[in-house]
């Protein structure tokens, strides 16, 4: 997934964008005043003044308050309390924590998604970098979409399957961009190849248009007939 320089911005507006009501002129001019407030031109109360009259909530920017004030504090030491953690086959894993996921958006502000061992280091908590990938990845990642797929981006999905296979989901979902791997693996799996009325449909009109591309190649439709006659005297041609 692209990783974006506005993503603090970004993140701390998520909630504010997912209320469609809002004109997006709005966000945007949201968005420059959590900017000015990031980079240290205006102070909290600028702000603040500011997205007062814009008669939007202040929460976005109490969150970035937050965010920002992470970056004050040690690195955390490990610390899993009996109730957050989840059992796997192998091992434990402690669930994050509220503190650790703007832990994380700090970290991935300052120093974006290449180095995720860095990342890691800054979180703290006995992160592994792979726990902070998929994290951020997965679930804090403000450019993820979770909004019903699109008939374009649909086929998008089944062309990089087609190309990559159904085990490269990482790959297939670079080629989407804002979607995670997980979202495509179930969406391939579960709603366009599972057995639900869009995926028989889709199934339904792969087989119609393979037929109609066979049966227009002259050449093969006569040869296949006069093989058929030979070994057999009936012969049904496709509906």
């Amino acid at each position: 997934m692209v990783w974006n320089s506005n993503i603090l911005e970004l993140y701390c507006l998520k909630e504010l964008v997912s209320q469609n009501s809002i004109d997006e002129r709005l966000i945007r001019q949201y968005k420059a005043i959590l900017s000015k407030y990031i980079n240290g031109h205006y102070s909290l109360e600028q702000c603040k003044e500011l997205v007062m009259k814009l008669d939007l909530s202040l929460n976005p920017l109490l969150l970035c308050l937050e965010i920002l004030a992470t970056d004050r504090d040690d690195v955390p030491v490990f610390t899993c309390k009996k109730e957050e953690k989840t059992y796997s086959k192998k091992r434990f894993v402690c669930t994050w924590s509220d503190y650790e996921d703007k832990r994380l958006v700090m970290a991935v502000h300052k120093y974006g998604t290449k180095d995720y061992e860095l990342v890691a280091k800054y979180v703290g908590n006995n992160r592994t970098k792979s726990q902070c990938s998929q994290r951020w990845e997965r679930t804090l990642n403000p450019c993820i979409d979770k909004s019903a797929w699109t008939e374009e981006e649909e086929e998008i999905l089944v062309k990089a399957v087609e190309k990559y296979g159904t085990k490269a989901w990482t790959s297939i979902a670079n080629c989407l961009q804002t979607r995670t791997d997980v979202q495509c693996r179930y969406h391939y799996k579960h709603v366009l190849n599972g057995n639900t009325p869009k995926a028989l449909k889709l199934r339904n009109a792969k087989e119609q248009a393979k037929r109609a591309q066979y049966w227009n190649n002259d050449d093969e439709f006569f040869d296949l007939i006069d093989k058929v006659l030979v070994e057999s005297r009936d012969f049904i041609l496709p509906k």
